[in-house]
């Protein structure tokens, strides 16, 4: 016997969302970054704390991976890059090596 189309099913399978360290991040005054979207044409408006986005995700969701990224920046010593996809610099959390 097959379910009814009433029957609730569970999806198991989670949607998955843009890899924050892909999100290109340009630093803005007073600790607020420009966030190229996935379309590559419009630029969000992103805070790390208290963290906010103008994209539609973040406002209907309250996450993103914008935010996310400007959480998970960091600045490259080397080439002043800034975003999550910056490796090898300390944490600010978590012990020091």
């Amino acid at each position: 016997m097959s379910p009814s189309p009433a029957t609730p099913v569970q999806h198991t399978a989670r949607r998955g969302g843009r890899d924050p360290r892909s999100v290109e991040l340009n630093p803005r005054g007073h600790g607020s970054f420009g966030a190229l979207s996935s379309d590559g044409v419009n630029i969000y408006t992103v805070r790390a704390s208290p963290a906010s986005c103008t994209c539609l995700g973040w406002q209907h969701y309250g996450h993103c991976c914008h935010v996310t990224a400007a959480q998970q920046a960091r600045t490259c010593l080397w080439c002043d890059h800034v975003g999550a996809d910056v490796a090898g610099l300390p944490s600010p959390v978590g012990p020091q090596r």
